[in-house]
């Protein structure tokens, strides 16, 4: 197994830079709107252009809808859609894009339910998040 480390919620252009050149395998850049690290289609679409060639795009939606996500890809140049919401599994395909669910886990029944995303073609991968009370995760 490898590591791939992505710096999420980056919101400046510096920061996307220092990332890249820090090592950063991915950006995540948040369209959740009560996100205080939330951007802009304009400012999303310059941070997407500093990606080297091997670098990740992620946009990170909770509970969007899927035209507004394919609107983001296509303006945003992503390259991958991380869905944090309580999106189904039907819901995780459809983009254009490698997709990673995020789901939280509180228990065994959690672990069972994060197996049927795996069976979606679009899902690349799954993120594994504590339930924190008041929180995404």
């Amino acid at each position: 197994m490898s590591v791939r480390v992505k710096v999420c919620g980056v919101t400046r252009l510096e920061d996307a830079r220092g990332a890249w050149e820090a090592g950063a395998d991915a950006l995540g850049l948040n369209f959740y709107a009560r996100s205080p690290r939330c951007v802009d289609v304009a400012t999303a679409a310059a941070l997407a252009r500093t990606r080297p060639p091997l670098g990740t795009v992620v946009g990170v939606f909770v509970n969007a809808s899927p035209d507004d996500i394919r609107a983001k890809v296509r303006e945003c140049g992503l390259t991958a859609v991380q869905l944090h919401g309580d999106e189904p599994p039907e819901a995780c395909s459809g983009y254009g894009v490698p997709v990673i669910k995020a789901l939280r886990v509180q228990g065994p029944d959690d672990v069972a339910r994060a197996r049927t995303y795996l069976r979606v073609g679009d899902v690349a991968g799954l993120l594994l998040d504590g339930a924190a009370p008041g929180y995404g995760g």
